[in-house]
């Protein structure tokens, strides 16, 4: 059986909207225009969840999440608003508010806020686990359906490489190629390597940033990287233009060049707030997002000079990588190959050798038989470009779009 909710909010029309929403999906709804009617409805009443919009006239969300707290009623409130969260959201959570919702609530968000909460209240029937999308034989990629940790958004697109059908070349060094087998559609993954979130634009490179599914929304990193992407939605969003529909665009696999940059740039964005969730790999993450979104760009505008830039740039991120204390092998591994390819690039190639030697090092004292699949592959690729280099003329010349 679906939950009981109470929602208090002053606007009649956002009301009935969110009303309407709620019993579409199986729940019990009550609502109130005020805080004052609202708090004599959550006395006198059970509810599963109530959700409270924050800027009510007269007793506004604060007081009336301030009251809960002091007469004890433990039924978890999620505070929303208008306002920037960041004005906002950190007082409520303070006065007890379980969680804070961004106005405009979008269907979805919505939804994956409530059934956060009301899990054990949902039919069984309707939990989503690894949704994969129906597929051709000769498609080369899966789609897969997950949730955004950030807003909630349950129908995140994550393309999946389909192993069996495509090879990862990596013969340039900083940017990969992508060869199909016989029989299977070509396909660049470069368009699609980014996921999107088309509510709030959390975007990244790896599908382990978004969650399996809407039922499993607890934040992998520190929470502080969760608030700071939360509040963080407008500047993501001033990178793109206003004529992008993003529920259409991202979710198509068929990018154009200059969405898949703005996608790269978006990566970037939401892998810096992600450093403050000390995620093991960020700065490899990130790093990686610059080179590719560089390459992408040189290839659109041949402009070698602003390549050799974001390549400096890309470069002081992978060092900071090594700073990091505690980390994967597999980490160590990436970031050596891309710092070294990248000191090739930049033709400094004593640098390049000291950093070879060093990762050398490394591995002087570590048994072949405790090293991982993924640390084999990146040390394999270093090897190939240490004997061919790197050569960003072919890359200038590569025919991606």
């Amino acid at each position: 059986m679906a939950g009981r909710i109470l929602i208090m909010e002053d606007s009649r029309a956002l009301l009935k909207q969110l009303e309407t929403i709620l019993i579409k999906h199986g729940y019990k709804v009550e609502t109130a225009t005020d805080g004052h009617s609202g708090l004599q409805k959550a006395f006198n009443n059970h509810y599963n969840l109530i959700l409270v919009d924050l800027m009510m006239p007269e007793v506004d969300g604060f007081e009336v999440i301030k009251a809960f707290k002091h007469e004890s009623i433990e039924t978890p409130t999620i505070a929303f608003s208008a306002h920037p969260a960041h004005l906002v959201e950190a007082k409520a959570l303070a006065l007890g508010a379980a969680d804070f919702m961004q106005k405009p609530l979008k269907e979805a968000t919505l939804l994956a806020f409530v059934r956060k909460y009301l899990d054990n209240t949902t039919a069984e029937e309707d939990i989503n686990t690894e949704i994969i999308l129906p597929y051709e034989e000769d498609q080369p990629y899966l789609v897969q359906l997950k949730a955004c940790y950030i807003c909630g958004y349950d129908n995140v697109n994550v393309f999946r490489l389909r192993a069996e059908t495509i090879y990862e070349d990596w013969s340039l060094g900083i940017v990969p190629q992508y060869q199909n087998a016989k029989g299977f559609v070509p396909w660049n993954h470069l368009r699609t390597m980014v996921s999107v979130c088309p509510s709030c634009l959390f975007s990244s490179i790896d599908p382990d940033d978004f969650a399996p599914d809407r039922h499993n929304l607890d934040f992998p990193y520190k929470p502080e990287a969760k608030r700071l992407l939360a509040r963080n939605i407008s500047t993501r969003r001033r990178i793109l233009d206003d004529k992008y529909e993003l529920n259409l665009q991202f979710t198509n696999p068929n990018r154009k060049l200059d969405l898949t940059i703005k996608s790269f740039l978006l990566a970037e964005r939401s892998a810096n707030g992600l450093m403050m969730g000390d995620k093991d790999g960020v700065y490899c993450d990130l790093g990686t997002c610059i080179v590719l979104r560089g390459v992408l760009q040189f290839i659109e505008n041949e402009d070698k000079n602003a390549l050799m830039d974001t390549l400096r740039e890309a470069l002081n991120i992978f060092l900071n990588q090594l700073k990091i204390v505690g980390i994967r092998r597999s980490v160590i591994a990436r970031a050596y190959y891309f710092i070294i390819s990248l000191h090739i690039a930049l033709s400094e190639s004593i640098k390049a050798n000291e950093m070879k030697e060093a990762l050398e090092k490394i591995y002087a004292n570590v048994n072949p038989e405790d090293t991982t699949e993924e640390e084999n592959i990146w040390n394999e690729r270093l090897q190939n470009i240490w004997n061919d280099g790197v050569d960003l003329d072919a890359i200038k010349n590569l025919e991606l779009w």
